[in-house]
């Protein structure tokens, strides 16, 4: 997404400072509601409870657009006249990281390794609860992990290079960090 460069850079890494911190915030306090109210998560079904969590994705969403809500336009104006350029543009480095990731995976399976433990959750409640989760993981997971790992890393980091590289370990870190330290960690952290 485009970066007003006429605007001061700091209010920029604040914002996306801002961004990274309430992502995290919101995710790790997401059942004090239940604590406060004294309601035992054992007593909350599970369709209530895939509710509530598809309205806190809702919610997290509705922050970052008013945090970004310039930036969002600018971008959306920007694709609707350049999107052939950019799809010409990036379609090899799409298809360069298809072919990393089946590399890795090819790799992880040789070596031994299974699927991750982030990839087998998201399966698991995938076929349980088929709808809330693909809301969830298909249409709201991605902006909002877009707007933290893409826009709010590259208002922090000026270098491109550095930006994708720290924005692409950190998230990859993200989705394999409950997976024990071994030496598939580093391929799996690659192939994510």
């Amino acid at each position: 997404m485009l970066i007003d460069q006429n605007e001061h850079r700091w209010k920029y890494i604040f914002k996306g400072l801002l961004t990274i911190f309430l992502y995290f915030f919101i995710t790790y306090v997401r059942n004090v509601p239940f604590i406060l109210l004294n309601i035992s998560l054992d007593d909350v079904s599970d369709v209530s409870y895939r509710i509530y969590l598809l309205m806190l994705d809702v919610f997290m969403l509705l922050i970052m657009y008013l945090i970004y809500e310039k930036e969002f336009g600018k971008a959306i104006d920007d694709l609707k006249i350049k999107h052939h350029e950019y799809y010409r543009d990036n379609f090899k480095y799409y298809m360069l990281g298809i072919i990393i990731m089946i590399g890795s995976n090819v790799l992880i399976n040789l070596l031994g390794g299974g699927i991750s433990s982030n990839e087998n959750a998201v399966r698991n409640e995938l076929f349980q609860y088929t709808i809330s989760t693909y809301v969830s993981a298909v249409l709201l997971a991605p902006i909002v992990e877009e707007t933290v790992f893409r826009l709010s890393f590259n208002a922090i980091f000026k270098n491109k290079t550095l930006f994708i590289i720290v924005s692409g370990l950190f998230f990859g870190y993200l989705l394999v960090m409950s997976m024990p330290i071994n030496i598939l960690f580093p391929i799996y952290l690659i192939s994510y």
